[in-house]
């Protein structure tokens, strides 16, 4: 008679009250989900039945949706919101460069179609190329 034993270890915890709730990339579900901090400890199981723990009582923060488990969570939260600090100066730095291009509505000397072409501040001069006819013809700014 063959018989098949399941066993392994899982934590079991509660939420830590006014805890750390965080978006979170899972590398289990290559998303990202929201993580919640616990406080647990490990248990040994058998067919899933928590039997003894095996561990002390450690904070963690885990997926709410697949339920993996990450411990360095404070390390990962302050390396994301460098990242989000960073990607918020690049979309300021995006933003002023745009303000500085006006859009100006030009005409093509070809097809005499009207079009709008977009021009940095300052003395500049543009080659634009209208979208109808595939002429290319230089635009200045009018002052």
């Amino acid at each position: 008679m063959i018989s098949i034993i399941i066993y392994g270890h899982k934590y079991v915890g509660r939420p830590v009250s006014e805890g750390i709730k965080k978006e979170l990339f899972c590398k289990k579900c290559k998303k990202n989900r929201l993580f919640v901090e616990m406080k647990g400890i490990r248990y040994f199981h058998i067919y899933f039945i928590p039997f003894f723990p095996t561990s002390k009582k450690v904070k963690y923060m885990e997926c709410t949706s697949c339920e993996s488990v990450i411990f360095d969570y404070k390390r990962i939260i302050e390396e994301n919101e460098e990242i989000e600090k960073k990607d918020n100066l690049f979309k300021k730095e995006v933003l002023k460069i745009i303000k500085e291009i006006e859009s100006i509505n030009v005409k093509c000397p070809s097809c005499k179609k009207d079009g709008k072409v977009r021009i940095p501040e300052g003395d500049f001069s543009v080659e634009a190329i209208c979208q109808t006819c595939g002429n290319i013809y230089e635009v200045k700014k009018p002052k």
